[in-house]
């Protein structure tokens, strides 16, 4: 694929993610993506920005290997304002997010647990937080968590970054941890650590429907 093609298939994409009137970037423009493999475009999924955006989430997969490359304030913020998007329960959004770039701090968060080791080579943590004080739904919280850091990491593919979920909640020892490095005030719970970056590798598509899970009216 020529480098032309793969930059027209990104701005593509971005355009799906367009920052909405008033909310004016005053960072720098983004840097140029890292390799890796950008969703299809609109024209190659049938002319629909609505195929684009299927195939958007039908060909993510997580990253784990970044270039040294930064990643921009702006792509940083138009990340966030789609995980700002997702629906929560009775609209609480009970959302707080600490964006770590400190290579001391990224070097400690990969000592949490033994699935983020990566952490210390990457340019970017997102510690995807849950503000207790505006969860008033009893026992929500953790779902409408749960859709914002999966907006999070569809946003992140479509800009042509690479990105990865790490766990945290429930695990009270992972909390615990995050909390004391983060210094985030009682009542904010760590709920997932995303890693991002430009990617350094591209993991291939994988088709993972399965019919034999599919039942009809009842099991």
């Amino acid at each position: 694929m020529s480098a032309n093609s793969l930059k027209n298939r990104r701005l593509v994409l971005a355009g799906l993610l367009a920052v909405p009137v008033g909310l004016a970037l005053t960072d720098a423009p983004a840097r140029a993506a890292g390799p890796g493999t950008a969703p299809p475009t609109a024209s190659e999924a049938g002319q629909s920005g609505g195929n684009a955006a299927l195939n958007c989430l039908m060909t993510r997969r997580s990253v784990r290997s970044f270039t040294d490359a930064p990643v921009s304030g702006e792509l940083v913020r138009r990340v966030l304002a789609a995980g700002m998007q997702a629906p929560s329960a009775g609209n609480e959004r009970p959302w707080q997010f600490v964006v770590v770039t400190d290579k001391a701090r990224l070097a400690n968060l990969a000592q949490v647990h033994a699935y983020v080791h990566f952490a210390a080579k990457a340019p970017l943590g997102i510690v995807v937080c849950a503000d207790l004080s505006k969860a008033r739904l009893k026992g929500y919280w953790p779902l409408d968590m749960s859709n914002c850091t999966m907006n999070i990491l569809l946003a992140a593919h479509a800009l042509g970054l690479g990105a990865v979920w790490t766990g945290i909640y429930p695990e009270e020892e992972r909390i615990s941890k995050v909390a004391e490095i983060c210094a985030t005030p009682e009542g904010i719970v760590p709920f997932a650590l995303v890693v991002l970056g430009h990617p350094a590798q591209s993991p291939s598509p994988q088709d993972r429907f399965e019919a034999a899970r599919v039942h009809d009216n009842k099991w």
